[in-house]
């Protein structure tokens, strides 16, 4: 069947079901439709079956009951509700979708590569935002060791670290089976593979440091802790750290693209 054709209606129908399962809003459901069907079009099958690999994977890690309540949430998070908007949908997939396109011009085993790192940081990011609250021990400030609130922007732990590389790994094994398909056993695809995991951990790693740096944040009371967003819900107030426009989803944007800048560069090196 024409791929115009497969595309709009494979994308339709898990559009419709995360809608359903409320993984996303309306405009999160139809900006997720657009974007798997442009990666469809631009980079075919493959391409298509790691998103979704991040998609069933994401969806999945993030099903895990009792994370909100132990965590206590973010005020961002009580605001805009558990749903994935088109602002979050496109924050997270953007870095590949832009990769997809460029392939589409110009098809070649890097911008796969690339793909995929864009893919597992994204997927890194995610299993580490929702299994990381779990952690037994009080995460730390990324940037200072300081002991801070689970949730916080810019905290990690050795649970959400390791969280982030299974998230990063299973997209890893997704782009190892998916090249040996498309381009048979070669000696290459093991060390491709890696590159990918280590690709999709760096990107999370990096979306931890800017979110302790840069990003918009914002206290309820002197001393209090740190959210993503006002609990007042005043988008104009000035931020009490980072740039106002510095949003969580802008962290998420620039970390999966730095990630994909960097594999570039270690894919130089490896020539």
């Amino acid at each position: 069947m024409n791929p115009e054709i497969i595309a709009p209606l494979l994308n339709a129908l898990v559009a419709s079901t995360a809608y359903i399962k409320r993984s996303v809003d309306g405009t999160g459901a139809t900006a997720g439709f657009l974007m798997g069907t442009l990666i469809y079009l631009a980079g075919g099958p493959w391409f298509w079956t790691l998103l979704i690999l991040f998609f069933v994977s994401a969806s999945t890690i993030s099903c895990i009951p009792g994370k909100r309540g132990s965590a206590g949430g973010t005020a961002s998070a009580q605001l805009r509700g558990s749903r994935r908007d088109h602002v979050q949908v496109f924050a997270n997939g953007a870095p590949a979708l832009m990769v997809a396109l460029v392939y589409a011009a110009m098809p070649g085993l890097e911008l796969g590569v690339l793909f995929a790192v864009a893919i597992a940081s994204a997927n890194a990011d995610t299993w580490a935002g929702e299994l990381g609250v779990f952690s037994s021990n009080p995460p730390v400030l990324i940037t200072s060791g300081e002991p801070v609130k689970a949730g916080r922007s810019g905290a990690i732990s050795p649970l959400g670290l390791s969280a982030a590389a299974c998230g990063a790994s299973i997209i890893a094994l997704g782009y190892g089976a998916g090249h040996v398909v498309v381009y048979g056993m070669e000696p290459a695809a093991a060390a491709l593979a890696v590159l990918v995991g280590f690709g999709g951990f760096v990107g999370s790693v990096l979306d931890s440091f800017l979110g302790a740096t840069v990003q918009a944040q914002y206290q309820a009371e002197d001393d209090g802790p740190f959210n993503d967003a006002p609990v007042d819900g005043d988008r104009s107030r000035k931020p009490d750290r980072g740039f106002r426009y510095v949003t969580n989803d802008m962290v998420n944007f620039l970390s999966g693209s730095a990630a994909v800048l960097i594999a570039a560069f270690a894919l130089i090196l490896l020539r």
